[in-house]
């Protein structure tokens, strides 16, 4: 119980740092003067095939900074939709973004939208951490069965985007961070040859799990993250 107390106001410490980091977004200052960015070399090679780049990550450290960091680095960078309950701050999140050279790309999970800018070869951010009830595969996420959105993978197979683990990390409790792109899952293409959409986003859960359990303090556990599995 001390522990689970422990991480928990640490993961609220987080977000709030995380919060105010992205709201001064607007006062200007440099990304790249404090997060470092490690593993450019996959995705230069991704990039540079011109099929658009999907980096796939949680709702971890400041997922925000990272997008802001390669958009500052001069990839053309697209978030998918920040879509809120109140529309204010869906336009707030969205002007924040748009400050940091990041594109918020439809609401929600709008494929077309996001298809678009995949095939101008850019790079698209999606957060899979994410309860979309009947319209996921239920896989296995931190041991147990969620909801785990596939469209990414849908549009990979479609385009040949190349598909790419992506993680932005703050260092302990300071106003630093790193942001690492990992090596695609995949050799050829995503999901691989007779993987089901279910065993392929299995694996890319265990890859967001996988650091979640390293810094537990640094992921958002107040999201309903199980909810759908719960009704099942």
């Amino acid at each position: 119980a001390g522990e689970a107390r422990r991480i928990v106001r640490e993961s609220y410490a987080n977000l709030g740092r995380s919060a105010a980091e992205f709201l001064s977004a607007n006062g200007g200052g440099k990304v790249s003067s404090v997060m470092t960015l490690h593993g450019e070399e996959h995705l230069r090679r991704a990039f540079e095939k011109n099929r658009g780049v999907i980096l796939f990550s949680g709702h971890i450290g400041n997922w925000e900074h990272g997008a802001a960091l390669l958009s500052e680095l001069g990839y053309p960078m697209n978030a998918i939709g920040a879509e809120q309950r109140d529309d204010r701050v869906t336009s707030l999140i969205e002007e924040l973004r748009a400050a940091r050279g990041v594109t918020t790309v439809g609401k929600g999970l709008d494929l077309r939208a996001a298809m678009r800018c995949l095939k101008r070869g850019e790079l698209l951010a999606i957060l899979i951490d994410q309860d979309v009830r009947d319209r996921g595969v239920f896989v296995p996420f931190l041991g147990m069965p969620a909801s785990t959105p596939f469209g990414m993978l849908k549009m990979a197979t479609r385009l040949g985007a190349v598909v790419l683990p992506s993680f932005s990390l703050r260092r302990g409790r300071s106003a630093e961070h790193d942001l690492y792109i990992l090596p695609s899952p995949w050799e050829e293409g995503a999901p691989g040859p007779g993987e089901s959409m279910e065993e392929a986003m299995t694996r890319c859960n265990d890859l967001v799990s996988g650091f979640i359990r390293e810094y537990p303090e640094q992921w958002m556990w107040l999201y309903p993250r199980w909810a759908s599995a719960r009704e099942v």
